[in-house]
């Protein structure tokens, strides 16, 4: 039976991520056909929604998020493609970055009961611990501690969660709190140069 697909794409916008942004940007358009080249499954709809994230207490706008498009439907890729298009590395401040907060976001999102659910994260940064940006004004009142969220993904819906991220970081634990969950390590502070955003996609892809 055809698969249907919720892809929910988190990703690091801060200034170093300026090579796989590109990356994403020049490829945007084709993703629902290189998914349906790679998959060993047929795909019959493809929605993605992308967050984008920086820093609570650095950047005016610390967290980016687009509805689901659907990538099978012309004037949603258009929307899509547009949106991808509208993305720039910048800010970020220090080092560590608020990445656990928009996996909390796409936790959230909006999937389709009939949709296999997955989220991609990738980032060249530490993440800071959930709450610690919580006295930023711009702060979410509603996001949970870290054992809160781990209770709440566990608990929840079955979603698979493939992380891109640096090593010896808190994004390499995540395998071992949270169900479902694939850990690749990249080099950090070097926006995954090197890395073409259809490499990690292939590896979501062929395991769907």
């Amino acid at each position: 039976m055809a698969k249907n697909i919720d892809l929910a794409l988190v990703m690091d916008g801060t200034g170093s991520m300026h090579p796989i942004i590109g990356s994403f940007q020049a490829t945007a358009f084709r993703l629902l056909d290189f998914f349906r080249k790679q998959s060993n499954e047929e795909i019959n709809r493809l929605r993605v929604r992308v967050i984008v994230f920086g820093d609570y207490e650095f950047d005016m706008v610390p967290m980016q998020t687009t509805p689901f498009y659907d990538l099978g439907n012309e004037a949603d890729k258009a929307e899509f493609v547009k949106a991808v298009d509208s993305f720039e590395a910048q800010g970020g401040g220090d080092i560590p970055e608020n990445g656990l907060e928009a996996l909390v976001y796409a936790f959230r999102s909006d999937f389709d009961e009939e949709a296999e659910p997955t989220i991609v994260m990738i980032t060249d940064a530490p993440a800071l611990a959930l709450k610690e940006r919580e006295s930023s004004p711009s702060y979410p009142k509603d996001m949970p501690t870290y054992h809160e969220f781990v209770q709440q993904w566990n608990n929840g819906k079955d979603i698979k969660l493939y992380v891109i991220a640096p090593e010896y970081t808190a994004y390499q634990k995540l395998p071992m709190d949270l169900k479902n969950t694939k850990f690749y390590a990249v080099g950090a502070g070097f926006g995954l140069e090197g890395i073409d955003i259809e490499q990690i996609f292939a590896i979501v892809a062929k395991n769907v």
